[in-house]
């Protein structure tokens, strides 16, 4: 026991050293700071903040309010803790860190049990701010400390266990402890209500394995809906399924509204895990049908509907289809109202009834909404091109893409009014130079980058005390040190120039590959910027890596391919927009050069696409856009399209 013990702590001690040699090797002091933060090493953050604080003559409020975080997070000297408050609190009374440097000043006097100024603290930041969800587990904590040293014994334990039930991950074995030294003779009771919320966050927070510990299934029906998912979601499915069978089979005549609604949510559980196995999209979306029909009062009507009408659309089963959007409309859905008529448009229009879905297509128009409104217009004049109507259909092809060109539809009406070149270079750039008079802030936003709960917190208040034309001096400067993810993620926080959003990332390496294997320059620029908007280090949940999002066997093949070595880096731009750029060559020649497949078939692999080509038969290709079965390549394909028209307009 003792050894396995000490190769336990040689292991920490192994992680901890490895994490302090990363730290070591950053040269920014600020950055050096995030990085022992993130390890753990207070003492070295802090040492490394003041060093970076000492360079720096901007921010102060943001190198003050780091300082005396980390003192925070270290337990360091509570006096000079609060003594560098109180200097904060004065010299930046406007700051926006504030209410943060309050709740640390709470923290410290909690700490130190020092009740009576706590109980000011609290009136304070009760008086003074709204806060957040994040923080308002914090005064929960300050305000139950309080109670218990005032023993007002019920009132702090009501504290706690709000805590326990609303926040189950935060100081979980505190929290614990505080309920049952409150309340050793169990005299207060936790209510099922309080427990099914502690439930319910941990299953939306993935924390199966501890719901299912805690939980009796048999105290509620609800609970035991709760565990059945919990149980799927771990991987016991035959657990699950059981759970909601049994739930399910509830008689209708002898259950409340509640109790019916928990036999809907287990049936529509069933439903969707089969959907998942078994590929029957007919029998699903009758099954679904059968479901809202059944449980007319079920909250989640709307969705099951709305699902039972694609997967008819999916099947070709247009009239089943017609009848379930035309039940979403008429019960005036609120979360799928456009697409309800969008799908009523569709199932007209795939019938052939070219002049019934024009008048839907038509009410589409008038969303407020421009991807719904640019939708109608399109597949409206298709509806009159497919009657014959040419000059009418050429018309609204026209308006669309003098007002709308810079979308997925002003692309396709561009196609049909004979206006795009495939073959277009990028040659008309904006020069953009650096500018050394915001290159402290644009160092210190790099830096800030890194740290982003951080960078989320502040930015805006940054932003704000820039001119607008030193915030597009800051995404020039970005974009001229190669920081193109950073640059698109605050351009969308203020108002800027397109070539912000649509940065020419890494365009040196996208020519090169883009003559070596014959892509287009806009196609590889799109493709990057929406798998990882120019991200070089970015990792999807699934595991793809780097620009391109190659998944680690297609990179070792393609590589292989190519006689490189199956080992190099995903996250190296030049090798991953290479290995990107020929994999993209290869799709454009099995699908004879049609964007809307090769892009599809990069999504989804180019199996699905064969699959869907089968099933679609004979459709155009922006027919068979709207019908591709998979939501996230469908919104895909959607996107890369649109960003082609942005880097061909430039």
């Amino acid at each position: 026991m003792k050894k396995i013990l000490l190769i336990l702590i040689l292991l920490v001690l192994t992680v901890v050293d490895s994490n302090a040699n990363q730290c070591n090797l950053i040269k920014s002091s600020l950055a050096k700071s995030f990085c022992y933060e993130k390890a753990e090493d207070y003492s070295l953050a802090l040492k490394n903040l003041i060093k970076a604080k000492l360079k720096s003559s901007k921010f102060g409020d943001f190198y003050d309010f780091y300082e005396i975080k980390l003192r925070n997070l270290s337990k360091k000297d509570s006096e000079e803790s609060k003594r560098k408050i109180e200097k904060f609190k004065k010299n930046y009374p406007d700051s926006m860190f504030n209410k943060d440097v309050d709740l640390f000043l709470a923290n410290i006097l909690f700490r130190n049990s020092n009740i009576s100024e706590l109980k000011n603290q609290l009136k304070i930041i009760n008086k003074k701010y709204k806060l957040s969800y994040r923080n308002k587990k914090y005064l929960l904590l300050f305000e139950a400390k309080v109670l218990e040293k005032d023993d007002e014994t019920k009132k702090a334990f009501l504290k706690y266990l709000k805590l326990w039930s609303q926040y189950p991950n935060f100081k979980k074995e505190f929290i614990n402890k505080k309920l049952k030294s409150l309340n050793r003779t169990n005299k207060y009771k936790i209510k099922i209500s309080e427990k099914i919320t502690r439930y319910k966050r941990l299953l939306s927070s993935g924390k199966y394995k501890q719901l299912l510990k805690e939980a009796n299934e048999f105290e509620s029906d609800e609970i035991k809906l709760l565990v059945g998912k919990s149980y799927i979601k771990s991987g016991n499915h035959k657990k699950g399924l059981k759970i909601f069978s049994d739930l399910e089979k509830k008689s209708l005549k002898e259950s409340t509204l509640k109790e019916l609604n928990i036999s809907a949510d287990a049936k529509f559980q069933i439903i969707l895990f089969n959907l998942k196995k078994y590929d029957d999209n007919n029998a699903t979306a009758k099954e679904l049908t059968q479901l809202y029909k059944k449980y007319p009062n079920f909250p989640k009507n709307e969705k099951v509907a709305y699902l039972a009408a694609r997967l008819y659309i999916l099947n070709k089963d247009y009239k089943d289809a017609y009848k379930v959007y035309d039940w979403l409309i008429k019960t005036k859905s609120k979360s799928y109202l456009d697409d309800s008529y969008w799908g009523l448009g569709w199932s007209e229009y795939m019938m052939g009834n070219y002049k019934n879905a024009l008048n839907i297509f038509a009410y589409l128009e008038q969303s407020k909404k421009p991807y719904y409104k640019t939708k109608g217009m399109y597949w409206k004049a298709r509806c009159l091109e497919k009657m014959g109507e040419r000059k009418e259909s050429v018309k609204i092809f026209n308006d669309l893409y003098s007002n709308y060109n810079y979308g997925y539809y002003g692309y396709l009406a561009s196609n049909k009014l004979g206006l795009n070149n495939k073959n277009s270079q990028l040659t008309k750039r904006k020069v953009i130079e650096f500018s050394d008079q915001l290159a402290e802030t644009t160092l210190f936003v790099s830096t800030l980058y890194k740290n982003r709960p951080l960078y989320n917190r502040s930015i805006k208040n940054l932003l704000n005390q820039l001119s607008k034309e030193n915030r597009g001096i800051l995404l020039d400067n970005l974009i001229v040190n190669k920081e193109f993810n950073l640059a698109i993620n605050l351009s969308y926080k203020f108002n800027t120039e397109e070539y912000h959003r649509y940065p020419l990332g890494f365009i040196e390496t996208v020519e090169k590959y883009s003559e070596i294997y014959n892509v287009e320059q806009s196609l590889i620029l799109a493709l990057s910027r929406e798998e990882s908007l120019f991200d070089v280090n970015a990792i999807s949940v699934v595991g793809a890596k780097g620009l391109m999002q190659l998944m680690d066997k297609t990179k070792a093949d393609l590589a292989m391919e190519l006689n490189k070595s199956s080992n190099i880096s995903s996250y190296n731009y030049e090798h991953n927009i290479e290995l990107g750029t020929y994999y993209l060559s290869k799709l454009l020649r099995k699908f004879d050069g049609n964007y809307f497949m090769a892009i599809s078939a990069y999504n989804a692999g180019p199996h699905n696409v064969e699959k869907w080509l089968k099933r679609f038969e004979g459709l155009d290709n922006d027919e068979f856009v709207e019908n591709i079965p998979f939501k996230e390549t469908h919104g895909y394909v959607k996107r890369v399209i649109r960003s082609i028209t942005k880097y061909r307009n430039f």
